[in-house]
């Protein structure tokens, strides 16, 4: 079984043989699925120890996934902890959008210039995001951020003209700012 559908699968397990066999020998056999459970989406996860449940893939891959009919009435996506290696250019179609959550996904290494196109997005989250080093230029062109947060990354520069024009909150805590014009 691939690791997305193991969760499922443990549960629809896990009721089965609630309703074959007592429960005490029930617990013993769920408890050692669990285990399996576990450890195949361990192995299966690559060099990431976070486990995912199915929800957690259908949650990562929203962007890549959905129609943009689909895409236009999303109006928070959490997309932190995903790995992502890229925010799609998808996000264009999130034109309801007012919270993106993309932290935590250490090998996001920009953003893309399609963002400026969620004229209503108000809330960035986008901390512990390693890979980006300088604040990306597109958010000086959204003056619909007013709350950005970006903790405990990497950035080293940080532009005037890359910052939210109505930014109320912004936060860099827990960065590496050398430069800052």
């Amino acid at each position: 079984l691939r690791p997305e559908y193991m969760y499922s699968f443990v549960q629809r397990l896990r009721l089965k043989m609630l309703r074959m066999h007592p429960p005490a020998l029930s617990l013993l056999f769920v408890s050692v699925i669990g285990v399996i459970y576990l450890l195949l989406a361990r192995i299966g996860g690559g060099s990431s120890s976070k486990l995912l449940r199915s929800s957690d893939y259908k949650r990562c891959g929203i962007l890549e996934n959905s129609s943009s009919l689909k895409l236009a009435k999303i109006t928070e996506l959490d997309l932190k902890d995903c790995d992502l290696k890229e925010l799609s250019p998808a996000i264009q179609h999130c034109t309801n959008l007012r919270k993106l959550d993309v932290s935590n996904n250490p090998k996001l290494k920009a953003f893309p210039p399609e963002l400026a196109l969620c004229i209503k997005l108000d809330v960035l989250f986008s901390s512990g995001n390693t890979g980006i080093k300088i604040l990306p230029s597109v958010l000086g062109t959204m003056p619909s951020i007013t709350r950005l947060g970006w903790r405990s990354g990497s950035l080293t520069e940080l532009h005037a003209t890359a910052i939210p024009p109505n930014v109320v909150h912004l936060i860099l805590t827990n960065n590496n700012i050398q430069a800052m014009d």
